[in-house]
């Protein structure tokens, strides 16, 4: 999952994915990865247990629940990023015209580029990116009953990517946050279109039974 902090101390131990890896001296260990708040992120080695497995689970749910909870203010730093980005592109505009009589101001302007579009345009890249990513949990889980229970529903797969329909067939859960970097919301929307067209289609056929 992605990075939803706001602050250092935040990141020091926040999951952003687990997986299996080989056996060590006979022990099955989970790699823990942590966003991490020095040295950027961080790998960690634990057992292989389901009591980790769900203590990992139940964290990374909790995190995902508090980048819901705190949706607006990543809007609202995409939103001033944009109005950032408008100002720069403003106050180029102004030293380019302003040059031709006074050279000194192309230097303004590259300035203005360095120091104010450019970081605009970075901010407002990735708060607009973690707020898809928010809205793609949400989706996820709005119709979390339907995706879990897809096994249920023939069609639902059909027309769903190669990668997404392997990934559903070789996870016990894959619908759970430690997968969620692996799916596109289009995918999700994709399925559950399936799952939606499929109960109807059995909706109708009992009514023709019944009639």
């Amino acid at each position: 999952m992605k990075d939803y902090c706001f602050t250092k101390e935040e990141r020091e131990n926040y999951v952003l994915k687990y997986s299996e890896c080989t056996e060590i001296d006979g022990v099955s260990k989970l790699r823990v990865e942590y966003s991490g708040a020095k040295l950027g992120k961080k790998v960690e080695l634990i057992q292989n247990t389901e009591d980790n497995v769900e203590s990992l689970d139940k964290k990374m749910d909790l995190q995902m629940n508090y980048a819901i909870q705190n949706k607006q203010a990543f809007v609202i730093n995409r939103e001033k990023s944009l109005c950032l980005g408008t100002i720069s592109v403003g106050g180029m505009t102004l030293c380019n015209i302003l040059s031709h009589n006074h050279p000194h101001f192309m230097v303004a302007g590259g300035l203005v580029v360095l120091f104010g579009l450019i970081p605009a345009i970075k901010k407002y890249f990735q708060n607009n990116f973690k707020v898809e990513e928010i809205e793609k949990a949400e989706y996820l889980r709005k119709n979390r009953d339907r995706l879990e229970n897809i096994s249920s529903y023939s069609g639902a797969l059909s027309g769903v990517k190669e990668g997404v329909v392997k990934l559903i067939n070789e996870e016990k859960e894959p619908f759970k946050m430690n997968n969620i970097d692996r799916f596109k919301k289009k995918d999700l929307e994709k399925i559950v279109i399936n799952i939606i067209n499929e109960e109807n289609s059995v909706c109708s056929y009992e009514k023709k039974k019944i009639m």
